[in-house]
């Protein structure tokens, strides 16, 4: 039976305990840890790394598809169990994984552990937002204090709101923006246990803040559609080659800090990660359950 704390539609996320074993759990903390430490199990490189060794240790330890290179993380996001119930919670018949990240956060590390509040879709310009959603595991207990993500209930509904991002660490600053076009909203904290996971779709603003718990926030993020999602495929290429010459939302959304030393590499990235969506099915991570709605 599987047990959903809140509504999808509704708030926007939901919480769903002990999909995982506790066993595979730990494996997979320590097999991130080995790839986090350049320890390659299948002799593949991750996507991206966002830390290497050598880089502040108080920062968040951000890696793209560290499946790649574990065996544990793979064996992990493609349990039969976890697919049923994206599928169950997201009422799909289908469910396909797309992209991963491993994100370790480490305890004391101020504005530094801090993720600004943004919505996953305003960086997947090949996506429409309809059926694309993510799922974050947890690989150790959540407490109040460890940092956890943070949503604000019902903002799948609101309009974009310009001005904040994942990339600016200033919290309190974008919160003053956010009570500007909504003076009342409720924050909920993923507190959960190690094992559970937190689902939330693509328009939901979430953020967390520093991790002040004395021991490091470990999650597994992964990036799923499912059968209702479509891709911009007519429009991705003009659209994110845009983003150079207008200055469009992506870039808006960045601080100046990034913008100035990455916007070539995050442009090109995107470009990239959108012809990837779009081409190469082949590599992506399928579950299929025509049964998944009468479970």
């Amino acid at each position: 039976m599987i047990s959903e704390n809140n509504n999808l539609n509704d708030s926007g996320f939901t919480f769903v305990d002990d999909v995982f074993l506790q066993e595979d759990i730990l494996e997979s903390k320590n097999a991130f840890w080995d790839v986090i430490n350049y320890k390659y199990e299948t002799g593949v490189e991750p996507e991206n790394r966002f830390w290497n060794l050598g880089d502040d240790l108080k920062k968040i330890i951000k890696i793209d598809k560290p499946h790649l290179s574990s065996n544990a993380l793979h064996n992990l996001i493609t349990q039969e169990n976890f697919g049923k119930v994206l599928a169950k919670i997201t009422k799909a018949r289908k469910i396909q994984v797309w992209h991963t990240q491993g994100v370790w956060k480490p305890t004391g590390g101020g504005s530094k552990g801090n993720a600004g509040w943004h919505r996953d879709i305003q960086y997947w310009p090949f996506w429409e937002p309809k059926g694309v959603f993510t799922a974050w595991i947890a690989l150790t207990d959540v407490f109040p204090n460890s940092g956890p993500v943070r949503y604000i209930a019902g903002s799948n509904h609101w309009n974009e709101i310009q001005g904040v991002d994942f990339f600016n660490n200033d919290i309190e600053a974008q919160d003053k923006i956010i009570k500007q076009k909504h003076s009342n909203y409720k924050v909920v904290k993923a507190d959960i246990a190690s094992g559970s996971i937190a689902i939330h779709g693509s328009k939901t603003y979430h953020s967390s803040i520093n991790n002040m718990s004395g021991s490091p926030r470990v999650g597994m993020v992964v990036h799923f559609s499912t059968d209702k999602a479509k891709k911009n495929s007519l429009i991705v290429k003009k659209k994110l080659k845009l983003i150079l010459h207008k200055k469009n939302a992506v870039i808006q959304s960045l601080s100046k800090n990034y913008i100035n030393s990455y916007k070539k590499t995050y442009v090109n990235y995107f470009i990239k990660r959108g012809e990837y969506i779009l081409k190469s099915q082949d590599s992506l991570i399928n579950f299929f359950f025509e049964d998944s709605l009468t479970m």
